[in-house]
């Protein structure tokens, strides 16, 4: 029974999460970017949006760079098996209504970095 339970909580957080990263998505269009064969388009709106990435080698490793209003994330990340790779950001601080996000994907042929402002009203 327990298992259920945790296997069907599971099930909601993702659909949350996957309707998060669709909202995202279809939000404007911030910042777009190109280095040689990659291109990075970062779309949302008030403080969740999605970067996505084309033009990868396939399946390699990445380097994922957040920084807002100076806190700093890094993580090392895997392009899919067809070059591309997305991610969803959560770009509020904790006491901050508003900033500016840098984004940065460093990957093996490409290095890509956007900025973009962000606010929790807007």
């Amino acid at each position: 029974m327990r298992r259920q339970k945790l296997a069907h909580l599971a099930l909601c957080l993702t659909g949350a999460l996957l309707s998060l990263v669709a909202w995202a998505s279809d939000g404007p269009v911030v910042a777009r970017v190109r280095d040689g064969e990659c291109q990075m388009v970062v779309s949302g709106q008030f403080a969740i949006f999605t970067a996505e990435v084309s033009g990868l080698v396939p399946n390699e490793t990445l380097t994922l760079a957040s920084v807002s209003n100076g806190e700093r994330m890094v993580d090392n990340v895997q392009a899919a098996a067809d070059g591309t790779y997305l991610a969803t950001l959560f770009v509020q601080v904790s006491g901050y209504d508003k900033g500016t996000e840098t984004v940065t994907i460093q990957a093996s042929r490409c290095t890509l970095s956007a900025r973009f402002a962000w606010s929790v009203d807007e």
